[in-house]
């Protein structure tokens, strides 16, 4: 019961993704929010372990079947570890965590991590193998290799946000050097390169974004400045996209959003909105298109 605890509490957040069912911008704006909060961190290990007992008790009225006896309370501690490790995970990346969710919807972010980091996925992934290996050889410690990946993985983490904050520090400097202010900067980690960057400067005025490579001579900071949305909603097209639903919910989630009008002839119009932590051009990873005229939304997002 402990394993199907600890496997079903680390998922259960998750259960957010049947959102997608009312549109990929009603996804956004509801995912990571109510169901990794902090009244679902209280309510997801009582169901699960009330569960959990009810298919032990189930599974019991079969003489065939022997089983260890249950403790409920140590099984609803275990199951409160398993679904506390799914935001705590969340909140190392750039996506964040509304934690204070249904109360707030303030987002927090790690930004150590990229969404899915895959080397910390093989990490873990070799440990759990090697130690159920271990255990089907009957091994004298067959938990090692999956304490040694914990080891590994949290060395990795550590290692991720040092060099993110060996990062801030080389940005500024190319910020100042370039002389320009900044209120805000994110430094976020790219996918598969561990020592690649990409970030986002803001101050009152505008967004910046650039790259910082170990190996490519360290930072560089983009010519292209954007405007923010707040300045730009006054315009036409701007102000009549902004008002539709979906462009709302997308907002609720954006963190750097920034928008552009393109005349598409015949009388269209496309409105792109932009989340430059991920994006600088429409139909990719963090953005979302408006057409004016046919009045259909083509969001490009997660």
């Amino acid at each position: 019961m402990a394993s199907a605890a600890l496997l079903i509490g680390a998922n259960l957040p998750d259960v957010d993704v049947v959102s997608y069912a009312w549109g990929e911008t009603a996804a956004l704006s509801f995912r990571r929010g109510w169901t990794h909060g902090v009244l679902a961190l209280a309510v997801w290990p009582l169901l699960l372990t009330g569960g959990l007992i009810l298919w032990d008790r189930w599974r019991s009225r079969s003489p065939a079947v022997a089983r260890p006896p249950l403790r409920p309370w140590a099984l609803l501690g275990i199951a409160g570890l398993a679904v506390l490790s799914h935001p705590l995970l969340d909140t190392l990346n750039v996506y964040g965590v509304r934690w204070l969710a249904p109360f707030s919807d303030r987002w927090y972010y790690g930004d150590t991590l990229f969404i899915v980091d895959p080397w910390l996925w093989l990490i873990l992934g070799v440990g759990a193998w090697l130690g159920a290996r271990q255990h089907r050889c009957d091994a004298a410690a067959p938990g090692r290799p999956a304490l040694l990946a914990l080891a590994v993985s949290t060395g990795y983490i550590l290692a991720m946000g040092w060099i993110g904050r060996e990062v801030r520090g080389s940005v500024g400097r190319a910020l100042r050097a370039a002389h320009r202010d900044w209120t805000v900067l994110l430094v976020a980690p790219e996918p598969l390169n561990p020592f690649r960057r990409r970030f986002v400067a803001g101050n009152e005025d505008a967004y910046g974004t650039g790259s910082w490579d170990l190996f490519g001579g360290g930072a560089t900071l983009a010519p292209e400045w954007y405007a923010r949305l707040e300045d730009l909603a006054s315009e036409g097209p701007i102000r009549e996209a902004i008002d539709r639903s979906e462009v709302r919910r997308f907002l609720s989630w954006a963190r750097f959003p920034t928008a552009q009008a393109r005349d598409g002839g015949t009388g269209r119009v496309w409105v792109d909105f932009l989340d430059l932590r991920y994006t600088t051009a429409p139909g990719t990873f963090g953005a979302l298109t408006i057409d004016l005229e046919r009045r259909t939304p083509t969001p490009s997002e997660p």
